[in-house]
């Protein structure tokens, strides 16, 4: 099968052209980045309410937004699956999908490598205010710093959807993986010539260039996570989602309780993460090609 894009064809293997025509992985990829900006967003919501109301009113979006999205899901969410295809969620089938999703590497690989990469984002959320608020002395910019790296995941998306149907996913994400390891050892580095302490402006270049290649990455490694369990796609994604967020809070949590007032521990956190994704990810490749 051959695609044209922008006047240029670009060939597919029937498996991947068939992947491509399923229109669950872009859906599966924008939930994972909304979910990866909604966090990054937040403070700045946050800090807007309190610029023009009290801490109370904190609460009273809480219940409003509560309530917007329960009328939204009652009124407008249909169900995705035809009545004589639907799987009542019961702990056997629940068995039985988690049995199918793990005789795939692919499926596990490509989750643990998002659960590696989502690692130094959970250690990212948990030192961001002690390392801009008080090592860095920026209280009052914290959530502009903290939301304005989120422009870097925006670009990443843009990216990817014009460059995927283009070069694949898998050249996207090698590219991406290696990015985020060169960008963290030259700013180790950096860090290490400061004792810690680098220029602020460094900082920034370097979680903008590093959010930039994570971005890549999520969308990727969770669709292709998802390639060969399109069959089973509510529950792959269930597992998908629970085995990549325990990875990641389990070891983005440690790595956030070793910060000691500098910057190292997170750039620790997505070197060494970083390469724990390409080396999964590359064992998924190569027992993919030893068949």
């Amino acid at each position: 099968m051959k695609i044209d894009s922008n006047s240029r064809s670009v060939d597919l293997d029937p498996r991947e052209a068939q992947f491509y025509e399923n229109p669950y992985p872009a859906y599966h990829e924008l939930r994972r980045k909304v979910f990866m900006l909604v966090p990054i967003l937040a403070p700045s919501i946050g800090q807007l309410v309190l610029f023009v109301a009290s801490w109370r009113m904190i609460f009273v979006g809480f219940l409003a937004m509560a309530l917007i999205a329960a009328i939204f899901l009652q009124v407008r969410q249909e169900e995705t699956l035809p009545h004589e295809k639907r799987v009542t969620f019961s702990a056997g089938n629940l068995f039985r999908s988690a049995v199918e999703f793990f005789r795939f590497p692919s499926a596990w690989g490509y989750t643990v490598s998002v659960g590696f990469v989502f690692a130094s984002f959970i250690c990212y959320l948990g030192t961001s205010q002690q390392i801009f608020a008080e090592q860095y002395a920026q209280g009052e910019w914290f959530a502009v710093w903290f939301g304005g790296f989120a422009i870097a995941i925006a670009f990443a998306m843009i990216f990817n959807g014009r460059m995927v149907m283009r070069h694949g996913m898998r050249m996207l994400a090698k590219w991406a993986v290696r990015g985020c390891i060169v960008f963290s050892a030259i700013f180790l580095v950096v860090a290490l010539s400061y004792a810690g302490h680098p220029p602020l402006w460094t900082l920034g270049v370097y979680m903008f260039c590093t959010f930039f290649c994570s971005g890549i990455l999520f969308g990727n490694y969770n669709a292709m996570a998802m390639e060969h369990v399109g069959h089973i796609a509510g529950m792959a994604a269930a597992i998908s989602g629970t085995l990549s967020t325990l990875v990641a809070l389990s070891i983005g949590t440690w790595f956030g309780q070793q910060y000691d007032g500098t910057v190292m521990p997170l750039v620790y956190a997505f070197l060494s993460m970083s390469v724990a994704a390409m080396l999964v990810s590359e064992g998924v490749e190569w027992a993919k090609r030893r068949g």
